[in-house]
Formats: C-alpha cells, structure tokens, sequence
C-alpha cells in the first residue's frame, strides 16, 4: 500500500507516513474517546432536545479542536439543544447501527438524528479493512498499481466502477437499517451526504486533480434523498453553502476547518425539522 501511493503521488511521504507525529491529529490522541466525543451533556425531555450526530471523521473533527466541530457550535448556536457527537474516525455505515443502538441503550434516546456520511463507504472500503485484517491481501494493493498504472489501465478503470457499485448498494442496505430502527425509537431522521470538494488540492508538495472523486461519489446524495423520501425522513445538500469557497472551508477533499464546520454549523441552524 505504502508503495502504491508513493507511486500514485509521486512522493516518498506515504513511505515514511506512521513514523512521525502528525500535529493536526494530536487531539485524537490525547482525547479519552467513549462513545461520544466530548463535551456533551444529556438533557431531560422538559430541558430540550437530544441530537445525535453519526459518521465518520467529519463529524469527529479530526482535524479540529472539539470546541469547532459543527455539531458543537450548533449547540452553542441554538438553545435548548444538546449535541452528542458520536463521530468514529475511519467509521462507516457498517458502524452506524451499532452507535445508534448503543446511545439508545446506555445513554438516551434522541430526539433526533442526523447522519453526515457516504465519504468512507465509496472511497475507504478498499484500503480499511481489507490490509489490516489480513496481513497478506495488503500486498494486492502493489500488484494492482502494476495492474492499473502498467498493464490494462483502462480495464482497471472499469473495474473500480464495479466495485463502487457494490460499495453503494451495501451503503444504502446498512443506511435503510439505520433509519428503520430510529423509526422504532419514534426519531427524526436527518440525512446529509458528506460534501466533496473534488478540486485541485496540494498532497504531499504536489498539486493532484481529485475531479474524480464527483465521479464515483454522484450516487450517494441520490442513495440518500431517496431514503428520506421513502421512510418519510429529511435530506440536506449543503454543497452550494461550503463550495462557494472552497479554498477556505476545506482542508481537503472531505475535511472540513474550523470556518467550513462554522458554515455547516449555520446551515443547520437554519435547517433543523421541527419535532414530529
């Protein structure tokens, strides 16, 4: 995998990555992480309302302090809320039931909750687990740089089409799962595709074209809209909000800093459904 992506970005940083301490990851690991990345406090049902926020780390905010999550300053935006992130660096859908089911059983049941997702079920799945739970498939990463930079680069193309496919159908299996079970608990339901800022960014001293990623993403705003259609849920699309300047609001394609998470923040404090 290390030589896969050194190839790919022509640097030898992904050699060395895991061998000196990233900075903007320290709150990470210096945080003592339960289910809920804190602060957060629980209210009773005569003090407010609970919101659950589910996903990956976007919502986490591994790049930003717990105080400028967007979940946070939407709690300080708004009273008579409390935000409980429950964020999971790396996490997926395959992760999203078992949180949701965790806060219900050994915390609260929410008032609602919002699911902010889709990046590392369509671009994760490939890298997480499948090398780290198998010590010898992580040499099919080198086999496959080979395959599709070398030998049939087009035909590899095609290939990874197909696997994104697989990767959306079980994306919309794991999210409906989800939403049923919320349902069971009487929650409201809030879906949000993470937002791509598929553009020109700088990896590794190098300018690379993440274009692409619009590509094989497209089908995860409609996987969720049509859920929230069919289970009678809300879906938000905040692209046009954190896009209109990008260079700012993103760290990189998928990571948000602290004035990209202020500006969904605002969007949500001027989208939140009202109780059912």
């Amino acid at each position: 995998q290390r030589c896969r992506f050194a190839y790919r970005n022509k640097s030898i940083e992904p050699l060395i990555y895991g061998f000196k301490e990233d900075p903007r990851l320290i709150n990470v690991k210096l945080e003592q992480k339960t289910l809920f990345r804190d602060p957060f406090t629980i209210l009773k049902k005569d003090e407010g309302k609970n919101i659950l926020f589910i996903g990956g780390s976007s919502v986490y905010g591994i790049y930003n302090d717990r105080f400028h999550t967007f979940a946070y300053l939407l709690q300080k935006k708004v009273s008579g809320i409390s935000c409980l992130n429950a964020g999971k660096p790396a996490g997926t859908s395959n992760d999203f039931l078992d949180i949701l089911k965790q806060c219900c059983e050994k915390y609260v049941i929410p008032d609602m909750v919002i699911f902010y997702a889709g990046y590392n079920d369509i671009f994760w799945p490939e890298i997480y687990p499948n090398w780290i739970l198998n010590r010898f498939r992580k040499y099919r990463f080198l086999a496959r740089t080979i395959r599709e930079k070398l030998i049939y680069p087009d035909r590899q193309k095609k290939k990874d089409f197909k696997f994104r496919i697989e990767y959306i159908k079980k994306f919309e299996h794991n999210m409906e799962r989800c939403i049923q079970f919320a349902q069971s608990q009487h929650l409201n339901v809030v879906l949000i595709p993470e937002v791509l800022a598929n553009k020109v960014f700088e990896v590794h001293g190098g300018l690379y074209d993440f274009g692409w990623y619009g590509q094989l993403y497209k089908e995860v705003p409609e996987v969720l809209d049509n859920l929230a259609q069919k289970y009678n849920g809300y879906f938000f699309a905040p692209q046009n909000e954190l896009l209109t300047d990008w260079k700012i609001y993103f760290i990189d394609p998928v990571h948000l800093t602290d004035q990209g998470n202020e500006v969904l923040s605002m969007f949500l404090v001027h989208n939140l459904p009202p109780d059912k």
